[in-house]
């Protein structure tokens, strides 16, 4: 890796904190990928993936006929595994989209801080329980749960400031929700119609504004009441 990606690297949220010589170690047999909008790339290997330009809808392939979305993913994020079997996925950039791919062996014997190691891998077992959380709530849950629960997670995750001061804008389309809680584009419409009604979400240039977190969560506890 050349200096100049080590400063674009060290400028990321997660690794702000480390050192030059500890991203170095990180990245040293790494190397980068690119995809384009159009030519979706397919992953069937153990390793370490950070994305490093563009918007990645990454999707997990459940069995040799279902997929489902697994999560969005935005500059910074990490995703993959190093433990555990192969995991096969289908990265589909929003735009163009750069990757950093970690091989399983090179992170392996590479990493030589111990701290750097423990939190990427928390990083990836915590995508990991998000992931079984979704599924379980498939099980348990009703629709307008789960589409209220992935929200607070995406905002969470994504969210920023809006600019006229409503709330959180979160750049998501009604397909991607309804992907990430398989249900159809029509049931998410209609939940986000009824928060716009409750003074919860409002609509502003393609971005949903939500008022908070804590607004959403509150919808689940009037539910439950």
């Amino acid at each position: 890796m050349s200096d100049i990606n080590l400063w674009y690297l060290r400028s990321l949220d997660f690794f702000k904190r480390f050192s030059k010589e500890d991203v170095e170690s990180l990245t040293r047999e790494a190397h980068q990928v690119k995809i384009d909008h159009r030519s979706p790339l397919a992953i069937r290997q153990q390793g370490v993936y950070l994305v490093l330009t563009g918007r990645i809808k990454l999707y997990r392939q459940i069995n040799d006929s279902v997929r489902m979305l697994d999560s969005v993913l935005d500059v910074g994020d990490l995703f993959g595994g190093i433990h555990g079997s192969e995991v096969s996925y289908e990265l589909v950039p929003i735009q163009g989209a750069t990757i950093l791919l970690i091989e399983k062996e090179k992170f392996l014997d590479d990493i030589s801080n111990p701290k750097l190691y423990l939190e990427v891998v928390q990083k990836l077992e915590e995508r990991q329980r998000t992931l079984q959380a979704r599924l379980d709530s498939l099980i348990f849950k009703d629709a307008r749960t789960r589409i209220i629960e992935t929200m607070v997670n995406l905002c969470h995750e994504h969210a920023v400031d809006c600019t006229h001061g409503f709330g959180l804008d979160l750049s998501i389309t009604q397909e991607d929700i309804a992907q990430l809680v398989c249900v159809s584009r029509q049931v998410v419409n209609k939940v986000f119609r009824e928060m716009v009604k409750e003074d919860v979400m409002h609509k502003n240039k393609g971005f949903y504004c939500i008022r908070s977190k804590e607004s959403l969560l509150d919808l689940i506890t009037i539910k439950k009441y």
